[in-house]
């Protein structure tokens, strides 16, 4: 038994103990072990990759959700502009167009409200702040037509001089709002 034993350690001259059949064997391992390691190394990289790539497909996702509540969000803004001002007609000024949406004020501010709620989240900070002190302001000079009405009982009111500069700035500010909102879309698109 230690006669076989003595004959199963390497030789001095590898070349030799390779040429005996335990260098048949010797690659055989290593072979086999190297596809294994192959195989598994291809494996973790596909596993990872497709990790990587499912991520990247939510991340996608996520973003068109966002772009197309943009978008909705600008296209509402549009027509609410469109509610919100006067047809032009012949003659009319930025004055005439001021007096005719300031009778309007309450439904410009509840238009305006309505609008923030629904969007308010997926707008600019910047366009967003603009909007809340466009709400504000539309909800202080609203009340100068309400108190005209209630004092005069007349059907032909003229609004009064501040709900005109209220009614100016609103015109102002949702201009701003817009140009902003069409830019946002734009600059993701």
């Amino acid at each position: 038994i230690l006669a076989s034993a003595a004959d199963s350690h390497p030789p001095d001259n590898l070349l030799s103990w390779f040429s005996s059949g335990y260098g048949v064997i010797f690659v055989a391992i290593i072979s086999v072990s190297s596809n294994l390691l192959v195989t598994w190394l291809i494996e973790k990289v596909r596993g990872d990759n497709s990790k990587a790539l499912e991520t990247h497909k939510l991340n996608l996702k996520r973003v068109e959700l966002l772009f197309n509540r943009k978008v909705s969000a600008a296209t509402d803004f549009l027509l609410l502009v469109e509610n919100i001002l006067p047809s032009y007609r012949p003659g009319m000024d930025s004055y005439d167009a001021a007096e005719l949406v300031a009778l309007s004020l309450e439904s410009a501010e509840a238009d305006l409200r309505n609008f923030n709620l629904k969007h308010g989240v997926v707008i600019t900070s910047e366009a967003r702040d603009l909007l809340q002190d466009t709400i504000s302001q539309v909800d202080e000079g609203k009340f100068d037509i309400i108190l005209q009405e209630l004092s005069e009982n007349s059907p032909d009111v003229e609004p009064p001089q501040e709900a005109i500069d209220v009614a100016g700035l609103l015109i102002k500010n949702i201009s701003i709002i817009e140009k902003l909102l069409i830019e946002d879309v734009l600059g993701n698109a």
